[in-house]
């Protein structure tokens, strides 16, 4: 690896949301990074505020209309996946102990190995969270925040995981009758609601797709392997947000800049927000083929 390729790598590491050791929102002063500004713009002051002010998600998480905060998410902002955001947002409370808000812990990572990253990382911000739950006051939480900044660089060498996007495609029959008719439906979905179009600026459009993950799916491995999908099936995407509930066997695909009513949906459970799979798209010929000819590419 060359000199100026080394130093073009980076890392940064940001938290916004609710913790205890602030009366409100918490600040933390070095969030410096315009791409975790514009995440925690997009993500939490647009779109989680917008959804807990407005009643979106006022149901309540005991019932099973709602799913809690344990989301882990990919944020890919380039259309060759090197600059990538990976977030993790958990429970949490601020010192009040309001708890409609979660905290939220991003890593922005800059490289060409950014994809390889991806299980190293959700891996840190794991044991990140557990350190900031375990943090009692404001200084235990920062002193917490500014150890994995330290450290944030070494995730990009500790492995080369590729997307296992052979079994993602075979996991498909485990639930439906038909793999290749599910992954032709995720295919089909895809282009119709993520793909560049003229209005794709308004709230015309979805915007969304909710697509299967085997249950034996690790959260980094849900994400890499649907980013990889996505890639090769709309190259001419500049970028996409993919989310996850940890213990949840779906990904929520969205437009790399989503509304707050698009954003929605992350909270949304199964019975309220189909799979892909299980929405009866009538389907031309050329689409199966040509999701016949992906999985073939795929294994």
């Amino acid at each position: 690896m060359g000199g100026n390729e080394h130093a073009a790598q980076r890392v940064a590491l940001g938290a916004f949301g609710k913790h205890p050791g602030w009366e409100d929102h918490l600040e933390d002063p070095r969030l410096t990074s315009p791409a975790l500004i514009d995440a925690r713009r997009i993500l939490y002051a647009d779109g989680i505020r917008a959804n807990i002010e407005s009643g979106a998600w006022r149901a309540d998480v005991s019932t099973g209309q709602l799913e809690a905060f344990d989301h882990t998410l990919l944020w890919s902002l380039s259309p060759r996946d090197d600059i990538l955001i990976i977030g993790r947002a958990v429970p949490s409370a601020d010192g009040k102990g309001r708890d409609k808000y979660p905290l939220v812990l991003c890593a922005e990572l800059h490289a060409q190995s950014a994809v390889a990253a991806i299980p190293a990382t959700v891996r840190r911000l794991d044991a990140l969270a557990d350190e900031c739950a375990a943090a009692q006051t404001r200084e235990e939480f920062l002193a917490a925040i500014d150890a994995a900044r330290a450290s944030a660089p070494d995730v990009l060498f500790l492995g080369d995981d590729r997307p296992p996007v052979d079994r993602l495609l075979a996991g498909f029959g485990g639930t439906h009758p038909s793999a290749e008719e599910c992954l032709a439906r995720c295919l089909y979905a895809l282009k119709r609601e993520l793909a560049p179009s003229a209005d794709r600026q308004s709230a015309s459009g979805t915007g969304h797709v909710r697509l299967p993950v085997p249950a034996d799916f690790s959260d980094a491995q849900a994400l890499s392997s649907w980013l990889a999908v996505v890639r090769h099936w709309i190259p001419a995407l500049r970028g996409v947000l993919l989310v996850t509930p940890r213990g949840r066997h779906w990904v929520d695909a969205l437009v790399p800049i989503p509304l707050p009513a698009q954003l929605a949906c992350i909270r949304s459970p199964a019975a309220l927000v189909p799979l892909v799979c299980d929405v009866p798209y009538n389907l031309d010929p050329e689409i199966i083929r040509r999701a016949r000819e992906f999985a073939a590419q795929a294994r």
